[in-house]
Order: structure tokens, then C-alpha cells, then sequence
């Protein structure tokens, strides 16, 4: 297990003074328009917004659904909110008849501007009408984030991956992080402005699809299944949290008013794949035996969609026939095939209860079984090495189920309110068996030599036998508020968000212990606190490791945001988001928690000419990181983690060791008991966060071109982390969640003594730094629509990612132990740490 430390309080007065400033103004806002109620919306739709004659009906209707709102303009302007993905036509009805229309498309997130002439001239006659397609300037005046919206058909004709991760890709400033930490998919995951790959959110139709275990990517939802994507950078507004890094936001297809059949079919032969080069040691042994890599891939994608009664109620569903296998050495003593050929299904329902109100329901299974084979393998006999007999077999399950709810009402004019429901059931479970036996097979690595070798019948693909489930019920209410004021007019936002997340836990190593083979030196100091004894010059590391139990988080969030049209040019965003955790232990009780994570967000555009064609924009920020389950289950979990050496006097027919004397003592990193609270968590404790700042320019130099740039600057200020010490009153490592670089304050039976005191270690005692990790980033942006088939978009990013902390991964030595790393662990661990990232 990995330790952590406090980071030093120290006053930044500047910082401190911004966010009083921001907290200050928002809550005078609050107090000045929100005279009704402060109301906001989901983050799956778009909006539409833009200038009409006062007094006059404007609708919003799709064609492909049947989908109806409409309002009534007030003051020269009207307002959509929660308005669905997908093609429309914006009708004004002037007091005297007067109509025209205005064909839009509204993308996840976007706003689109809409303007009719505001001066009534009198009744239309019908075939008068025209209407006039997408005059929708090409710069968003009313985002202050940092976006890309890129659609599937997009997507579709672009030679990238099909793959969630490849998309977030097109996004300026990300980067594939460590290919060690990839996603259910095997794709490597992705990097958001610095931050590490576990620092990121996804969402589907609105629900929380990120794995909230340890934060490895989210569920694996195949590219045909999606209709358009939103990835966000940088600067997101209060309805989005638990994120350091940044957040996809995705909607997937739909039914629509024409029944609509499509298939197609994708095959990879390993022919046609390069194979990574072997690698052999001085001596010529393999180090890494690549000869006999192979793997293969096909897919059928089939989905039919269409309306069970027109206009009204609507059905989509999606299938995902494949078949993956891969084959490949394990060092060079094993082989492995692996076959995955499990379906994803998935199924979307949509209903218009009645104009302004609809209903949704989404489906997915994304559950896999991979069985594998694993055969011995002599690397050095033939041409590619020769493949012996089957030693074991084993399979791994990965994924589950996930079902999301959700209502949209527009319950007056002014006032659209969403409400969600999502419930997702994920499992992980491998095992693996002797092929002739059936018995259990224990880990055994021969590291003698300088090289290292799998031997015995275990499966080297999986390290553990573990039966997993995560289930997380999901919940939101959002409200969307109109309103004017002396002041301009306002955007009141607001909402609930709740998570209650349950990992339950059945872990332990392969066959139960874990053996190493080592070389040793007679008389050399070693093996926990003992000495090799003369003539001995090999030795066996045995470790148990095993943990059980249920384990619980809650996550809970409450968000307010204005955004103020102050004049006709200047857009100012106000918002703040509160979030509170509770994380539970194997017993049930609360070991780590936090009542507040007060968030202030601010953001401003500028219409620098008044024509929706250049803006100037700017936006500051703080974020937070909940807790991964992860670290309930290895750091409240009552784990069993132990360690000892042992004489290596041979090894059997099955190699299995055939042990000597102990050397040195037992050491338990942890010893089964679930640790006290009081004891393991700094009774100061408190979250992580981020500060952020964008500044940036957008402009449309022609009708079909924007170009822009924009500075981005990050600053992690605090973490949450664990660090040890030795207890000589135990004769164990003592392991203690803080944050590193400041004080520490637990209560402990420190002197043997058998009375607890609650003692605080200064940062000074503990010689441990803060946490400390800085971005800075330069981007540049340029898109030109050459035509309805041809188009440009292209982006440089200059960045530089600085500090002694990667973040809740650790990409050097591939840890996704999240939250508790080795990075503080140890005093030494931290010397010369600070540098690049």
C-alpha cells in the first residue's frame, strides 16, 4: 500500500482575495434576481436563444420527431432551454400574423442564436414564408467554456479510431496518457491539460458513466451507438464536477418520424498489422518476445430505428456482434490466447407526452468474457519459439448494464426543469485453473538472472482472483429559469446531483500467494531486517494479499449559476458549486468524509462588434476529485498484506519452491484489522482541488473560417494522498490519509502504552512536500467549411506540465492505485521528485 502526507498551510493572498471577490458578487446576484427561484438545466441538451418581435409566439419544432415548444418573446427576446439534439425550424408569429421561419441544428451543449426581424410589418400571407437555413453565426457568444463538438457523421468520415478516447483526441490540449492505463476497450486513456488520465468524467444522455472504482476510463459504448459528442476542456460551468481533467459528454442515436435500417461491417486481419519488435538481452536471452504476437478483429454493426406512433413515441436499438483474439508471449517460458467474441446490445425509447414534455429511456450492455489458454512455451526452440502443452485455463468478465430515465417539461415559459434517473451494474471476475486439475495455481515469477519469467500454471494476463460488482445509482434534478431585471437579463441555473456508489469485493492473489525468485549475496543485508545466511545465493519472496467486504460512497452536489446578459455585448457568468463526500469503511462506518467543497466559477464573452462574429472570453475556475472506491477498499478495507523471505532450495516438477529457512521477520503492511479512523485519516483533512484561468479571442474573419487562440493556466493546490510510518509498538507500518505538506493530526496508541492520544506531526517532522503540479498552455485554433463535404480543423498546443505530482495515477511505474500512490509514501520517495510531468 502506498502513504501520503498535509501540505503546508501557507496564505496566497491573491488567490484567497479572487475567489472572496467572485464568491462576494455571486452572492449579490443571487440575492438580486432571484426573486422566484434559481433554476438550471441538464447537460445532454442545446438551447436555443436569439431576438423577436416583442409580444410574439415563437415555436421550435422538429420534423424528424414531432418535438413542439413554444413561447412567447418578451422584451425583443425568447429563449429555449433543454432542447434536444437534432434539426429544427424556429417559427415567429408576430401580433399581426406576421410569420417566418429559420432552420437551425442544435448540437449537445450549444447555443444557437436565432434572429427574426423585431419590428412587426404586418400579416404574411402563408406561401409568403420562407425559410431561410442555418444562419447561425459561426462563434458561440454565449459559451464562455472551452468546447469541441464534433457530430458522428463528422466523426464517421474521419480516419480515427472507433473509439470514445480517439474522439476526445480532436480536442486541443489532450494527449494519450501511460498505454499501462487503458480502458475496458484496451485503448490507452487520455490526458486533459496536463492532468493524469484518472482526473477525467464521461457522460451518457446525461448520467455519470466514469468508473468510480479507480477512475479507469468509463464504459465501453461502441462508436455506432453515439450521435454526437461534447468534450470539454477547460472552463466548465457548475452543472459539472469531479473533475480535475475533463469531461466527454455524449448522446447517443434516437428513432425518428422514418424507420431507418443500417449495418456495417468492420474486419482488422493480423496481417495487415505491424507487430511491436522483440527485444533480447546482452546475452541473448528474450526480454520481450514479440515473434508470435497476433491479433484479430471483426465487428457487425447493425441498428434500426424508427416511430411506434408518429410524432409521438419513438424506439431505436443498436447491436455490436464481434470477435477479438489475440495471442502472444508471457515472457519466455508461457503463451497465451485470449478470445472476447460477447455482443453489446443497446435501446433508446423516446416519448412526447405532450408538447413541452417528453420522456426518455436508455439501455445498454457492454458485459464481456474473455476465455483465456495458456500453454508453456520454450522462447529459445525454433524459428518464433515453440508453444508446448496447456497449463491452465481461465476466463475474465469485464462490464455490465446500465439503464437511464430522464424527463424534460417546459412548465411555463420561463421555467424547464429536468429530472434523471441512472442506475449502472459493473463487474469484474477472473479466475484461472490448472487445465488437466482444476486446482488453483499460485503466482510464481523466477526473477533470477535478469530475467523474468512467469512459471507454474497460473495465468500471467491477470495477477489476482477477484469477483467485483460496482453499482452506482445516479440521480439529478435540474431547473432552467428566465428572467429580466433593470440589470439586463438572466439564466438562473440550478441543481441537485447525487451518487451513491457501492464496490463490493472479493480479492486475492492467484492461488493465494504470490512467490518471487531472487538472487542474493551471502551476508548481505535484506528480507526484512535479516541477513543472508553464507553459502545461500537465491531466495523466495512469499506475499499473501486478500480483502473482502462491501464498501460505500456518497457524493452529493448542489449548483447555482447566472449568466447575466449584462448588455448586448457582454456576457458575464456567475456560478458556484458545493459538493459533499462520504466514504465508508468495511464496517459501515464513515472513515474519510467532507460537509464542504465550495467551487466558484466565473466566466465572461464579449461581442467585440456587436455581431456575433468575434469574442473575447475569459474564465476562472476551481475543481475537485472525489474519492475513488479504490481507496476504501485498500485503505479501510481490512486487507490482509503480508511479506516474507525464504531459503530457496529447489523448486518442485510444478515449480512451485520448495523452501528453506525463514530469513528475517514477517512483515505485515497490513494485518486484516480495519483500521480506526481516527488512527488513519488526518483529523484536519481536507479536499482536492484546482484552480484555473483562461483568457482567449474567437473570431470569424469570413463567412466560413473562425481561427482563435486562448491561454490556459492550472494549478493544482492541494491532494489527497496516504504516507506511512513504522510503528515499533506494532511492529507494523502505521498508513495515514492527509494531505501532503502539512500537518498531521491522529489518534493513535502511540507508546505501547494502551491509551490512545491524539498527537500532531508537523510538516516539518513529517519532511514531506505539498503536492504541487502547474500547467501553463498556449492554443491556437483555425476551421474553414470548404463545403457541406470538405472541412478543416486543425489546432497547435504549446504546453508545459511542472510540479512533483502526476496526479491520482502514477504513469513511471504504471500504478492506477488511485488515491494512494507510492508518490508520498516515503521521505526519500520525494527527493529530486520535482521537474517536468
Amino acid at each position: 500500500m502506498a502513504t501520503s502526507s498535509l501540505p503546508t498551510r501557507r496564505t496566497n493572498v491573491t488567490m484567497k482575495s479572487i475567489w472572496a471577490a467572485l464568491l462576494a458578487l455571486c452572492s449579490a446576484l443571487a440575492a438580486l434576481t432571484l426573486a422566484p427561484a434559481a433554476l438550471a438545466q441538464s447537460n445532454v441538451d442545446g438551447y436555443v436563444y436569439g431576438s423577436a418581435a416583442d409580444g410574439a409566439t415563437v415555436e421550435l419544432k422538429s420534423a424528424d420527431t414531432g418535438y413542439s415548444r413554444s413561447v412567447t418573446a418578451t422584451g425583443g427576446s425568447f429563449r429555449f432551454s433543454a432542447v434536444p439534439v437534432g434539426n429544427y425550424e424556429v417559427t415567429q408569429t408576430t401580433s399581426s400574423g406576421q410569420k417566418s421561419v429559420q432552420a437551425v441544428s442544435v448540437g449537445v451543449g450549444a447555443g444557437v442564436n436565432v434572429r427574426f426581424q423585431t419590428a412587426d410589418a404586418g400579416a404574411t400571407q402563408l406561401d409568403d414564408i420562407t425559410v431561410t437555413g442555418s444562419a447561425i453565426a459561426p462563434v458561440d457568444i454565449s459559451q464562455t467554456e472551452s468546447v469541441t463538438r464534433i457530430s458522428i457523421e463528422r466523426i464517421e468520415s474521419m480516419p480515427i479510431a472507433r473509439d470514445i478516447q480517439a474522439v476526445a483526441l480532436l480536442a486541443p490540449g489532450t494527449t494519450e496518457g501511460d498505454n499501462r492505463f487503458t480502458s475496458q476497450s484496451g485503448r490507452p486513456l487520455i490526458s486533459f491539460g496536463g492532468s493524469s488520465p484518472g482526473e477525467n468524467t464521461f457522460y451518457l444522455n446525461g448520467f455519470n458513466i466514469t468508473d468510480f472504482r479507480n477512475f479507469l476510463g468509463g464504459a465501453t459504448v461502441p462508436f455506432q451507438f453515439f450521435r454526437e459528442f461534447e468534450v470539454r476542456t477547460g472552463g466548465y460551468s457548475t452543472e459539472f464536477g469531479r473533475s480535475l481533467g475533463g469531461v466527454v459528454n455524449a448522446v447517443s442515436k434516437r428513432g425518428t418520424n422514418v424507420w431507418a435500417f443500417s449495418g456495417n461491417a468492420y474486419f482488422e486481419p493480423d496481417s495487415l498489422r505491424t507487430d511491436s519488435p522483440t527485444v533480447r538481452l546482452p546475452n541473448g536471452d528474450f526480454r520481450i518476445d514479440n515473434r508470435r504476437d497476433y491479433r484479430q478483429e471483426w465487428q457487425v454493426n447493425v441498428d434500426a430505428g424508427g416511430p411506434i406512433i408518429r410524432d409521438t413515441l419513438y424506439a431505436y436499438a443498436f447491436v455490436n456482434l464481434r470477435d477479438v483474439a489475440t495471442d502472444g508471449a508471457l515472457g519466455s517460458t508461457k503463451f497465451s490466447e485470449q478470445d472476447d467474441s460477447d455482443p453489446f446490445y443497446g435501446a433508446k425509447i423516446d416519448w412526447n407526452i405532450v408538447d413541452g414534455h417528453s420522456m426518455e429511456y436508455t439501455y445498454f450492455r457492454d458485459k464481456t468474457e474473455t476465455d483465456v489458454l495458456t500453454y508453456d512455451y520454450d522462447s529459445s526452440l525454433g524459428g518464433n519459439g515453440q508453444i508446448g502443452g496447456l497449463v491452465t485455463r481461465g476466463t475474465q468478465e469485464l462490464g455490465g448494464q446500465t439503464q437511464i430515465l430522464r424527463y424534460v417539461g417546459q412548465l411555463t415559459d420561463d421555467l424547464v426543469v429536468s429530472a434523471l434517473y441512472g442506475k449502472s451494474e459493473r463487474t469484474t471476475a477472473s479466475a484461472a485453473r490448472d487445465a488437466n486439475t482444476g486446482a488453483r495455481c499460485a503466482i510464481i515469477i523466477d526473477a533470477r538472472g535478469g530475467v523474468v519469467n512467469p512459471l507454474g500454471c497460473w495465468d500471467p494476463s491477470v495477477s489476482f482472483d477477484e469477483a467485483t460488482d460496482d453499482t452506482r445509482d445516479g440521480y439529478r434534478l435540474d431547473f432552467t429559469w428566465f428572467t429580466d431585471s433593470m440589470f439586463g437579463r438572466h439564466t438562473l441555473k440550478a441543481g441537485f446531483d447525487y451518487e451513491e456508489n457501492v464496490s463490493e469485493t472479493l480479492v486475492e492473489y492467484q492461488g493465494g500467494i504470490f512467490y518471487r525468485y531472487i538472487d542474493a549475496t551471502p551476508g548481505a543485508a535484506c528480507c526484512n531486517g535479516g541477513t543472508v545466511p553464507p553459502g545461500v545465493t537465491e531466495l523466495a519472496r512469499a506475499r499473501n494479499y486478500s480483502v473482502n467486504g462491501s464498501f460505500e460512497e456518497k457524493l452529493t452536489a448542489f449548483y447555482i449559476e447566472d449568466s447575466w446578459q449584462v448588455t448586448d455585448k457582454l456576457l458575464v457568468v456567475l456560478g458556484i458549486r458545493n459538493e459533499t463526500l462520504e466514504n465508508f469503511n468495511k464496517n459501515g462506518q464513515e472513515f474519510l468524509g467532507f460537509d464542504t467543497q465550495i467551487t466558484p466559477r466565473f466566466g465572461l464573452t464579449y461581442d467585440l462588434n456587436g455581431d456575433g462574429r468575434t469574442k473575447l472570453f475569459a474564465n476562472a475556475g476551481r475543481y475537485t476529485m472525489p474519492i475513488a472506491t479504490n481507496t476504501n477498499i485498500r485503505f479501510a478495507g481490512g486487507e490482509i498484506f503480508s511479506e516474507e523471505f525464504y531459503e530457496l532450495q529447489g523448486t518442485n516438477a510444478d515449480d512451485t519452491p520448495i523452501l528453506g529457512p525463514q530469513v528475517g521477520s514477517t512483515r505485515f503492511y497490513s494485518d486484516g484489522s480495519v483500521p480506526d479512523p481516527a488512527a488513519s485519516v488526518d483529523a484536519d483533512i481536507k479536499p482536492m482541488f484546482q484552480d484555473e484561468m483562461i483568457v482567449g479571442l474567437e473570431t470569424a474573419i469570413t463567412d466560413k473560417t473562425v481561427i482563435g487562440a486562448k491561454y490556459i493556466y492550472r494549478k493544482l493546490q492541494r491532494a489527497v494522498e496516504d504516507s506511512s510510518f513504522f510503528d515499533p509498538a506494532t511492529d507494523t507500518f502505521a498508513y495515514f490519509l492527509f494531505n501532503p505538506g502539512e500537518s498531521v493530526t491522529l489518534t493513535d496508541d502511540f507508546d505501547g502504552d494502551g491509551t490512545k492520544e491524539t498527537v500532531t506531526f508537523s510538516a516539518e517532522q513529517l519532511g514531506l512536500p505539498r503536492a504541487k503540479r502547474k500547467y501553463h498552455a498556449l492554443e491556437l485554433t483555425a476551421d474553414h467549411q470548404f463545403s457541406q463535404q470538405l472541412f478543416f480543423g486543425g489546432s497547435y498546443t504549446w504546453s508545459h506540465s511542472y510540479g512533483n505530482f502526476e496526479g491520482v495515477f502514477q504513469s513511471d511505474i504504471g500504478q492506477d492505485d488511485a488515491g494512494i500512490t507510492i508518490a508520498f509514501d516515503e521521505v526519500g520517495l520525494t527527493d529530486f521528485s520535482y521537474g517536468n510531468l
